[in-house]
C-alpha cells in the first residue's frame, strides 16, 4: 500500500506547493482536490496549469491516485447538467495523470436530501441512474468514477452502497472508501472492507472521536482511530493501493490550524502505523 495525502487538506495553498509539501514529508502518493473553492478548481484550471502539474508530477516520486471531485449527484435536473460538466473535465484531467497505463479516478460523495427534494423517494433509482451516465462518461475517457460514502450524505451506509455499485454494474464505477465516516456510525472496520471489497478503488483515512450525531473529526494521532488494525483488514483483503489521509473542514476551522505543520504530523502518526502494521510502502501499487 502507499501512503498518501489528499490537498482537501490544503485549500490556502497553491497546488504546486501542496505537492512540494507532501513529497517533503514522505508521502508515497497524493490525491489532488478539484472541487470548487479549491486553488486546483476544475473550472479554473486551464491548459498550461494542468501541463505545469503533469511536469511536476512528472519530476517528482509521488504517485497521483486520483482527484476529490465532490460535486453533489443529488441535485434538479440544470443543476445535474453543469455537475456532470465539471466531473467530465475532471475525469478527462484524470485520464490525462494515467501516463503508466493505471486509470486515475474522479471520488465524489452523492449529496443529501437537502439538495434534492426533501424526500428519499426514487433517491435509489436517481443515484444508479446518474452514477451509470458518470460511469459511461469514465470508461469513454479512460478512467473511473467513484462514489464515497458519508456521514453526512444520503449513501451513508455500506448496504445502500453496495446496492448502488451492483446496480450500475460497471468496472468504471467503484468505492472510495473514508473508513471513518462508517466508524463515527459504530460499524466494524474490517466488516465494512469485507462488505465493499468487491467495488474496493481508494481509501481515506482521518481521525475521529465519538459516535453519530456526537462525533469530532481529527487529525491523525488525536483521537482514537486504531490504523493497523484498519491497514491490517485492508491487506487481507487484497488491497494495496492509496491510503490518502483527508482533513476534514471542520479540523480547518481553528485559527490555530497550520496545513503545513498537519501534514508532517499526519505523516509521523500514518507512517508509524504502517510500520506497526507490517505493510511494506515499497510494494504499493494502483
Amino acid at each position: 500500500m502507499y501512503l498518501g495525502y489528499n490537498t482537501w487538506s490544503m485549500p490556502t495553498l497553491p497546488l504546486s506547493k501542496a505537492v512540494e509539501v507532501i513529497e517533503e514529508a514522505g508521502f508515497d502518493s497524493l490525491e489532488i482536490a478539484v472541487a470548487e473553492g479549491w486553488p486546483s478548481e476544475i473550472i479554473k484550471m486551464g491548459r498550461g496549469e494542468t501541463a505545469a502539474l503533469i511536469s511536476q508530477l512528472n519530476n517528482s516520486r509521488l504517485v497521483v491516485s486520483g482527484l476529490s471531485g465532490n460535486q453533489p449527484i443529488l441535485v434538479p435536473d440544470k443543476q445535474w447538467a453543469e455537475n456532470r460538466e465539471r466531473f467530465q473535465l475532471s475525469l478527462e484531467l484524470a485520464a490525462n495523470l494515467s501516463g503508466d497505463g493505471k486509470l486515475r479516478y474522479v471520488a465524489t460523495t452523492a449529496g443529501d436530501l437537502a439538495e434534492w427534494n426533501g424526500s428519499d423517494d426514487g433517491v435509489e433509482e436517481a443515484l444508479v441512474d446518474r452514477f451509470g451516465q458518470l460511469a459511461e462518461d469514465a470508461r469513454e475517457r479512460g478512467a473511473l468514477i467513484h462514489l464515497e460514502p458519508h456521514v453526512g450524505s444520503i449513501v451513508r451506509r455500506p448496504e445502500m452502497a453496495a446496492s448502488i455499485l451492483k446496480k450500475v454494474n460497471s468496472p468504471s464505477f467503484r468505492i472510495s472508501l473514508d473508513i471513518s465516516h462508517f466508524i463515527v456510525q459504530g460499524d466494524d472496520e474490517a466488516e465494512v472492507v469485507t462488505q465493499l471489497k468487491p467495488w474496493l478503488g481508494a481509501v481515506e483515512v482521518k481521525d475521529q472521536r465519538g459516535l453519530d450525531p456526537d462525533y469530532e473529526w481529527l487529525i491523525p494521532g488525536e483521537g482514537t482511530q486504531d490504523y493497523p488494525i484498519f491497514l491490517r483488514a485492508l491487506a487481507n483483503a487484497g488491497y494495496c493501493g492509496s491510503v490518502s489521509a483527508e482533513i476534514s473542514l471542520a479540523r480547518q476551522v481553528p485559527d490555530d490550524f497550520d496545513p503545513i505543520a498537519t501534514v508532517e504530523q499526519t505523516y509521523q502518526s500514518l507512517s508509524a502505523a504502517f510500520d506497526v502494521a507490517g505493510i511494506d510502502r515499497s510494494k504499493g501499487k494502483l
